[in-house]
């Protein structure tokens, strides 16, 4: 009987797999034009190389035509069933429309072999994320981080805010090290680093920090705004507000004033989430009434 019902259970399970892949409605070939690329220069594409394929639709992607990229990720998975990158980027996309359980299970269905591809972890991460599932986000990661796997400075930065969320600083701040270390023109990690202190109630350092990587031209702006958020966690929100004046309309800065005000009513879990990931507790405009 036990053994009977294990089958059943892992055909249900393959059968899930099996739909996941097997869902893409797009064919090899199409009549149908995406934006400026002909339905002729798709095709071509898609024969001769898929993979450009992909790269067009990351460019449709980042300029926010989630359709777009959804139609050229899924015309290059038919005709390279293999592609990996396709199908990460499938399912990427298919989260971000709002589809996050759909898209685990794509990513899920992808073969044993390919597990260990760094990309499919982070993209799981993410989609984790989004549901606010930061123990899982982090259980995905956490092989990636114990066998120093990661070597993309976002995917370290990713990982690093996890483990400042669990409480494990040192690791965290460890990974953004590595990153900044790779990356040194960019500011973006040193501002991580510096929440890290601030919410440790290190001001100081976590200014000294952000004042350096406004040495780096692409992170002026960053840097103006990771300042106004180390002076709010320190409750000078008035100060921290000035850092937004002449860029906020009348009601950003009243929701701007909100936000850094509802610091103050958060636990220390509470904090890092609304600093790493911007995100507030369901209840916390009652807390504030």
């Amino acid at each position: 009987m036990i053994k009977i019902l294990s089958k059943r259970i892992n055909i249900a399970v393959l059968a899930v797999c099996i739909s996941a892949c097997s869902s893409n409605p797009h064919p090899v070939r199409t009549t149908q034009e995406e934006g400026i690329i002909s339905a002729r220069a798709r095709n071509e594409l898609a024969i001769e190389n898929p993979e450009g394929l992909v790269r067009v639709g990351e460019g449709f992607e980042k300029s926010g035509n989630l359709t777009g990229a959804l139609n050229l990720y899924g015309q290059a998975i038919s005709a390279a069933p293999d592609l990996i990158n396709a199908r990460i980027a499938y399912a990427r996309v298919t989260a971000k429309l709002g589809q996050s359980n759909r898209a685990l299970a794509m990513l899920d269905a992808i073969p044993l072999e390919e597990r260990t591809n760094p990309y499919i972890s982070y993209e799981k991460s993410g989609i984790f994320i989004t549901k606010r599932d930061y123990d899982s986000a982090l259980s995905t990661l956490q092989p990636l981080i114990d066998q120093s796997k990661l070597s993309e400075p976002q995917h370290m930065l990713r990982a690093a805010k996890l483990l400042f969320l669990s409480e494990r600083v040192e690791g965290g701040r460890a990974l953004l090290a590595q990153a900044i270390n790779q990356t040194p023109h960019n500011g973006l990690y040193t501002q991580s680093l510096a929440f890290s202190y601030a919410l440790s109630g290190d001001y100081k350092t976590a200014i000294s920090l952000i004042q350096q990587s406004l040495d780096k031209p692409s992170a002026k702006e960053s840097g103006r705004l990771a300042l106004a958020l180390v002076y709010a966690l320190s409750g000078q929100i008035n100060q921290a507000l000035e850092f937004h004046l002449g860029t906020l309309n009348r009601e950003d800065l009243t929701n701007q004033r909100l936000f850094y005000r509802a610091l103050s009513y958060l636990n220390a879990k509470e904090m890092a989430e609304a600093v790493f990931f911007g995100q507030l507790p369901a209840d916390i405009y009652e807390r504030l009434d």
